[in-house]
């Protein structure tokens, strides 16, 4: 399922920026040109898609690529 929900979360974020840039782990997303408004757009498209809720506080500690799938992946373990 990990390796699902990182696909699926590559192409959320590939999809709110616009781009088509690689994403590995260390990627941090403000140098993709993410803001905190992305995040938040990001976040939403997430919890619509597995079905999850991300806190705001959760959102705000999201700084690289990795954060975001080990958030989302935490959330989907722990329901």
């Amino acid at each position: 399922m990990l390796f699902n929900a990182e696909q699926s979360v590559r192409s959320i974020v590939l999809n709110v920026i616009g781009s088509d840039a690689d994403l590995v782990d260390a990627t941090r997303l403000q140098d993709l040109g993410v803001d905190s408004l992305n995040i938040v757009e990001i976040g939403i498209k997430i919890e619509k898609e597995f079905g999850v809720n991300i806190s705001d506080a959760e959102l705000d500690e999201i700084d690289t690529f990795k954060d975001l799938v080990d958030i989302t992946a935490s959330k989907l373990t722990s329901r």
